[in-house]
């Protein structure tokens, strides 16, 4: 009966890579004359987490009984975590799914692969306490040395982010003309004196002024008085008009004596009777 396999293969950075992994199972399975059914991968991934893509897939087909074996190059590959680990390999012995480890040339499907599984992963869990143990105090030594931790800062250029800011463009403006985030642009100018008080300075400005809005009754008392100091010329008189009004007679009656008229001599244009 052919043995088929499940590869599980980790690394814990993006710098790193499986190729080593995955060339040493496969020679393994050839040699052993397994059958690789599909092989599950999660690169940049603690081993601490429990929960990762690729273990879940693996995890998921082992409960589908799709493999009969699970292989992997190190036993830390599968986790630095002891209570995950014996965990794990609790599930897998109910599954019917064996587990072998390369390096520690471990087969746990027998008692005494078992009983190394345990040790091993308590030496996986005292390493991993270790590299955390290092790491600090490799942190707390730059630290004391005076040595800036953390990335770079991503704005360098001051210089033109003072003549962006000096022009009057916003943080969002500026940022966009910069390549960076507005929060890049907002902590270099709280940690740059010099562009914090630019930036204050420009905020004191004050808007240009306006013409004073008049009010109502006063522009209408204006125009009034704009009406009276140019008065619109008068409109001219028809000349036949005056010509019948100078030239005609009036005939006015008492109302009281029929037939009694009193004849008006007629008036010149300028008022005098002819």
């Amino acid at each position: 009966m052919q043995i088929r396999v499940g590869i599980y293969l980790r690394v814990s950075t993006r710098d790193q890579d499986c190729t080593n992994q995955l060339r040493a199972l496969r020679e393994h399975a050839e040699r052993s004359g397994w059958t690789i059914v599909n092989e599950y991968q999660d690169t940049a991934v603690s081993g601490t987490r429990e929960r990762r893509p690729g273990l879940d897939a693996l995890l998921a087909d082992a409960r589908r009984h799709r493999f009969d074996l699970i292989a992997v190059a190190a036993l830390d590959r599968l986790g630095r975590n002891l209570r995950h680990l014996v965990t794990l390999l609790d599930e897998l012995q109910h599954l019917g799914v064996g587990l072998v480890s390369l390096r520690e040339s471990l087969d746990f499907t027998s008692p005494i692969g078992r009983a190394m599984f345990a040790l091993v992963g308590v030496l996986a869990e005292v390493e991993r306490a270790w590299i955390v143990e290092r790491t600090h105090a490799g942190l707390r030594r730059a630290r004391a040395q005076g040595k800036r931790l953390g990335r770079r800062r991503v704005i360098t250029d001051t210089g033109r982010l003072r003549q962006l800011l000096a022009s009057g463009l916003s943080y969002r403006a500026a940022a966009k003309r910069l390549g960076v985030s507005e929060g890049a642009v907002r902590r270099a100018v709280r940690e740059n004196p010099i562009l914090a008080t630019l930036r204050a300075y420009q905020g004191k400005k004050r808007p240009p002024e306006r013409e004073p809005t008049r009010p109502a009754y006063q522009s209408s008392v204006q125009e009034a008085s704009e009406v009276t100091e140019n008065p619109a010329p008068d409109r001219p008189v028809p000349a036949a008009s005056q010509s019948t009004v100078s030239e005609s007679s009036l005939t006015i009656t008492d109302g009281t004596t029929p037939g009694h008229a009193v004849v008006l001599p007629p008036v010149a244009a300028n008022g005098a009777a002819r």
